[in-house]
């Protein structure tokens, strides 16, 4: 079920850790289709230096779009390997969703997380914003119904030493 991180696992692709203070949706797109633009026609290494600022619309400009789904163009598993993202990204941050999923919850409850998200029928914007606020982990724990699961998970989670992803919070 791991098989894929949760910002690409089923339908749904986020970018929410990937900017800060996001402008309006056409304008993140019209960025990320730049930014896809450029990754295919300009040198690597010109593009990589570019990282050092955010697009306009808040987007980082490493997002880009690949088989319909919004990806990190400079990412290790996009280069064998290779970790092109510069300074601006915190690679170790990873939403709270991200960390339930992959270090809290076990294939059953990822599941039915999958399932959830697959309820809120949210736009590709109003999905990746909600998945990096915390609104749908929050709502996805308080169905979930058990106070002492969420009170566990929150235990887990403080105690946890993740750092919230710098070119999104600066």
């Amino acid at each position: 079920m791991q098989d894929k991180p949760l910002c690409q696992a089923g339908k749904y692709s986020c970018f929410g850790c990937c900017g800060r203070r996001f402008k309006r949706r056409d304008a993140v797109l019209e960025d990320i289709k730049r930014n896809t633009r450029n990754l295919k026609t300009k040198d690597f290494e010109v593009n990589k230096k570019e990282l050092l600022h955010l697009c306009q619309s808040g987007v980082c400009k490493g997002v880009v779009i690949k088989d319909d789904k919004f990806i990190c163009g400079y990412h290790p598993v996009q280069h064998n390997g290779t970790d092109h993202r510069d300074r601006l990204c915190d690679k170790e941050y990873n939403c709270k969703a991200y960390y339930y999923y992959h270090q809290v919850w076990d294939d059953s409850l990822r599941e039915k997380f999958l399932r959830f998200l697959d309820q809120q029928k949210a736009n590709w914007f109003e999905y990746s914003i909600n998945m990096d606020n915390g609104k749908f982990l929050q709502e996805f724990l308080a169905r979930e119904g058990s106070e002492q699961f969420i009170k566990e998970s929150q235990e887990l989670h403080q105690n946890e030493n993740t750092v919230h992803h710098g070119s999104a919070r600066q």
